[in-house]
């Protein structure tokens, strides 16, 4: 039986309809992209009974693993040649990538080969500047005056979008405010929370400065309990008054860096999976760029860039989880 959010979100996906059934594109399966296009595939027949979703990726394994781990009862899944490809017989296309290079490339590429579809809705959920989005959204309004370019960047990690319980932060010019409400339905299917944070480029600016908060919280987070280590302090108890007092955030408490402390964090896991210290390292650069862009004085920026730069030099830290700081700075101690 559908819940009554599915069931809204069906009523409102009809007047989408045409003559032809809306097909769905997503584009970047990595950590991030393939447990959201999983989550697409499998929910979109509870709204859109007809659909259909084309994927690509430059990364052969990647299409393997989605091939492999579709739903059966889900939409019907195509692997496509190429990300024009995918746009082009799409008539709503996700993108999820790594950098503002990847992105501005990946879209001059599409709005240089759109066919004759019109009306098509683009939704970026990568993080990258705000001034690299805004120019893809100019590109696809010149290019078609009927498209849509909407910035939906995610939060909540691999976990979040596995479970689909992801933050969408979403920025959707007013002139496209149906858009948005066409949008905010599918996302529902790929996450707990869809926040509109008005016009487009905003919900990357929520996003860059939540991150940046997080990039420092996590450093601050990983210092404070290596003090409480070397003054003595049990770890667990440590955690305990932690996260009922003050000092309590996500990267204590969720994302907990001392091992054992929380057995569901990556550092139980030898900090594997979670969200790379590479990636958090990106974001905080980003972060910085905008800020040095908006005139916006950053204390500790430029000194918390810096750890996660020379950290993510070590092969050992390399591809894990930022609580990874923690055995950094146990590491220092040898």
């Amino acid at each position: 039986m559908l819940s009554s959010t599915l069931r809204s979100s069906a009523k409102a996906l009809r007047p989408l309809r045409a003559a032809r059934d809306l097909s769905y594109g997503f584009i970047g399966l990595g950590r991030m992209g393939l447990p959201m296009a999983l989550n697409l595939q499998k929910k979109l027949p509870s709204v859109d009974a007809d659909s259909s979703v084309n994927v690509f990726d430059m990364n052969q394994a990647a299409l393997k693993q989605i091939a492999a781990d579709l739903d059966p009862k889900g939409a019907k899944l195509d692997v496509l040649a190429s990300a024009v490809d995918v746009a082009n017989k799409s008539d709503v296309i996700f993108t999820m990538l790594p950098e503002p290079v990847h992105v501005r490339g990946v879209y001059t590429d599409l709005v240089n080969n759109l066919g004759d579809k019109t009306n098509k809705i683009f939704v970026d959920c990568s993080t990258i500047d705000t001034q690299t989005s805004i120019e893809c959204g100019e590109m696809v309004a010149q290019k078609d005056a009927s498209a849509a370019f909407v910035d939906a960047p995610v939060s909540g990690g691999v976990v979040g979008a596995e479970k689909g319980t992801l933050t969408f932060m979403v920025g959707c010019n007013k002139d496209k405010q149906q858009v948005y409400k066409q949008v905010e339905q599918l996302l529902q299917l790929m996450g707990g929370r869809i926040v509109n944070c008005g016009s487009q480029g905003q919900g990357l600016a929520a996003k860059l400065a939540n991150n940046y908060l997080l990039a420092v919280t996590n450093v601050a987070t990983a210092e404070a309990f290596h003090l409480a280590e070397k003054l003595g302090c049990d770890l667990k108890l440590f955690s305990d008054i932690v996260n009922s007092s003050s000092g309590r955030s996500w990267s204590s408490e969720v994302n907990n860096p001392v091992p054992g402390v929380n057995p569901a964090t990556p550092s139980s896991r030898e900090y594997a999976g979670g969200f790379g210290i590479n990636l958090m390292r990106k974001d905080l650069g980003l972060a910085i760029d905008v800020a040095k862009q908006s005139g916006s004085s950053m204390l500790v920026a430029d000194k918390t860039y810096e750890v996660y730069k020379n950290i993510e030099k070590g092969d050992q830290y390399q591809g894990r989880d930022m609580s990874v700081i923690y055995k950094f700075l146990q590491d220092q101690d040898k």
